[in-house]
């Protein structure tokens, strides 16, 4: 195997290695250091909080991207 290949090996599987905690979430996170029961608690604790106040500040974001929820007034630009 050439060291080009091992280099994107290598990268690959930590690239999947990220993918997979980010879709586990708060639970994910909080594997990444192994320790005792407590600091482990307070980790998932606060990913759990990192991650609501995120959709918090994605709901607006989000509500306001999405098209076709009412009709536009082409003029005025107020819903009908």
């Amino acid at each position: 195997m050439t060291k080009a290949k091992r280099l994107r090996n290598g990268a690959e599987i930590v690239r999947r290695d990220h993918l997979a905690r980010l879709a586990a979430g708060a639970e994910g996170l909080t594997n990444l250091v192994k320790t005792d029961d407590a600091a482990a608690l307070k980790r998932r604790e606060l990913a759990e909080q990192v991650v609501a106040i995120g959709r918090e500040n994605s709901r607006p974001a989000l509500a306001g991207s999405k098209s076709g929820s009412g009709s536009t007034s082409a003029v005025s630009g107020e819903k009908a």
